[in-house]
């Protein structure tokens, strides 16, 4: 039995382009506001470098991570999609010969 990788791509680009449009504003602003606590969290001045880092690397982290979910989402949906609507359809086996005693 061979399996088809066309429909989970396909699904993971959905997904992606999805993401795109739907989901980069709020990852990166939960990103940053999780910078920002995080860095409050160490105890780093609202100044330093490390409150800076941490703020600039919140939304890039965030950004990624929900990227990553969306593509593995989209490309189960499109693998359970491609599996539910395959179109290969096996021949039927062939009548055995019978063998005249």
């Amino acid at each position: 039995m061979t399996r088809s990788k066309l429909p989970a791509l396909i699904g993971s680009a959905v997904a992606i382009a999805s993401f795109f449009f739907v989901g980069l504003r709020p990852a990166m602003a939960f990103g940053r506001h999780a910078g920002h606590l995080l860095a409050g969290g160490v105890g780093a001045e609202s100044s330093g470098v490390v409150a800076r880092s941490l703020g600039g690397f919140g939304p890039i982290l965030a950004s990624i991570g929900v990227a990553s979910l969306f593509a593995v989402l989209g490309a189960m949906v499109g693998a359970l999609i491609g599996a539910v609507t395959r179109l290969d359809v096996r021949k039927a086996a062939a009548p055995a010969a019978h063998k005249a005693n």
